[in-house]
């Protein structure tokens, strides 16, 4: 039951808000959505602050060097087995043949269970997990339980949502301002016909932005209780996402450009220079500016030397900006400052 819970986690991580403060039904995924995330070492990561006007420092956190994982919202008509899901409206498309079913609307939106090609694999929930009604905003809280029945499996839980913060979000690649953050708390206990009992308790924070659909960051906890008979074991673990959709930048998943420098930073006089080496090819230069929209770009031939070269930025506004570097050896982002 361990894969129901982290598949749950996952489902709803995917979708939700597009408005500032308030969830509407505008922020239900359809078909042809696609999300993407990465994952991200927590080591120091901790679950946010509670209420308004707080300010989410994640600027340094570390993500693994890993592709990103993708989803990809489909029609109900393409989940296998859909006849199993009346209530269902949209599935998510999780790769390897799974997927999760989905039921939503103006008011509301349910996870219903999970599909697969072979029918006996698949299961449906007795009572939905529904996160909240819509709309949901900041202040706003929803309690729900929810039941599944399986052969050899009972799963029985409780999931409530937090409308728990407004703020700032610092992340590697940008701050963004008029974030809502959620707070998920789940319980749930799943009985074996065996009579071993696992039961999970999940803290998860989400972070979402006024202009896009996906979150930009989660923050999840566990705890993981097994009883077996008069054995019990009990584990506590981290996870943490984020979430590549609102960065066409992305996040550097090569070694880092080994012997470069760029200076001035800040940028006071519109010249930016740039001492690299890039022996094996060409090297693109693309600046973005915080909402992740490319604003130049520029490509430099290769060199063997550390001989500065002069980048033209006089057309660009005051702020923050982050130039990505690819060549065929790396790619690395850094982050300027122009006044």
């Amino acid at each position: 039951m361990k894969k129901i819970c982290i598949l749950i986690s996952f489902s709803l991580c995917s979708f939700f808000i597009r408005g500032q403060y308030t969830i509407t039904s505008a922020s239900n995924p359809v078909a042809g959505d696609i999300q993407s995330f990465l994952e991200i070492d927590t080591t120091g990561l901790m679950l946010g602050s509670s209420g308004i006007s707080q300010t989410w420092n994640y600027s340094n956190i570390n993500i693994f060097p890993y592709p990103p994982k993708t989803a990809t919202f489909v029609s109900i008509s393409s989940v296998p087995n859909n006849f199993m899901f009346p209530a269902g409206t949209i599935g998510i498309d999780e790769g390897g043949g799974n997927y999760g079913v989905l039921s939503n609307n103006s008011s509301k939106f349910e996870y219903l269970g999970y599909a697969t090609a072979t029918a006996s694999n698949c299961w449906a929930y007795s009572d939905p997990l529904k996160p909240y009604s819509l709309p949901f905003t900041y202040g706003s809280s929803s309690a729900d339980t929810y039941l599944l029945i399986q052969a050899t499996n009972t799963t029985v839980g409780t999931f409530t949502t937090y409308g728990d913060g407004t703020g700032t979000l610092a992340l590697p690649t940008a701050t963004i301002t008029n974030v809502l953050k959620l707070r998920y708390v789940q319980y749930e206990s799943d009985t074996t016909s065996t009579g071993s009992i696992q039961t999970f308790t999940i803290m998860m924070d989400q972070y979402h932005a006024s202009t896009i659909k996906f979150p930009l960051l989660e923050v999840r906890t566990f705890t993981e209780t097994i009883t077996t008979g008069t054995n019990v074991t009990t584990t506590y673990y981290k996870f943490g996402l984020i979430f590549t959709s609102y960065y066409p930048l992305g996040f550097d998943t090569k070694e880092n450009i080994s012997t470069h420098s760029l200076f001035p930073n800040p940028v006071t006089n519109g010249e930016l220079f740039l001492s690299t080496i890039a022996p094996s090819g060409k090297m693109t230069i693309e600046i973005y500016n915080v909402l992740g929209q490319t604003v130049k770009t520029i490509l430099l031939e290769s060199q063997t030397t550390l001989e500065p070269k002069k980048i033209n930025v006089s057309d660009l506004t005051r702020g923050i900006y982050y130039l990505r570097f690819t060549s065929k050896e790396a790619v690395k982002t850094q982050k300027i400052i122009i006044e």
